[in-house]
């Protein structure tokens, strides 16, 4: 007499009552799949209705299976998630850009705020020597001009 290896045994340990149970779809299971495929059509025609307002040598560079393809991936939450990750990773971008935005403009502000000190503090010395003031003038609009260039560079190279 032969001998089995195993295999065969196992399955004719249950009884076909058991087998049906085990691999035979449930009707949750039918329930799910037959909401999951409602879903799809419903989003396959919203994106067919889509597709029908956009120019026709665009249409006809949309197949319908694409259509299909994309109702099908919209179901899975995971576009969704990778959408509301990317949106996080935006707003904290946007954020980190403003802040740094703000810092530029206060030093730009610091710096005029200071050169416009030093310049008062050079015309007030021109008080005493009246002869001097032509030449601090020029120092002073050349210098403006040099901060304004300056501070133009900064903002191309930041933006």
């Amino acid at each position: 007499m032969k001998k089995n290896c195993g295999c065969i045994s196992k399955y004719r340990r249950h009884s076909s009552a058991t087998f049906t149970a085990m691999y035979m779809p449930t009707p949750i299971a039918e329930c799910q799949k037959t909401e999951r495929q409602s879903k799809q059509y419903i989003l396959l025609t919203e994106l067919q209705k889509m597709t029908r307002e956009i120019p026709l040598n665009f249409q006809q560079r949309i197949p319908c299976s694409l259509l299909s393809s994309l109702a099908s991936s919209l179901l899975d939450e995971t576009v969704f998630e990778i959408v509301l990750h990317l949106k996080e990773i935006q707003q904290m971008t946007e954020r980190k850009l403003m802040e740094q935005r703000a810092n530029l403009h206060k030093s730009h502000k610091a710096q005029k705020i200071d050169m416009q000190k030093k310049q008062e503090e050079a015309l007030n010395a021109c008080v005493a020597r009246p002869h001097n003031l032509p030449l601090v003038k020029k120092q002073i609009e050349e210098e403006t001009q040099a901060l304004e260039v300056k501070i133009k560079d900064e903002v191309q190279k930041d933006g």
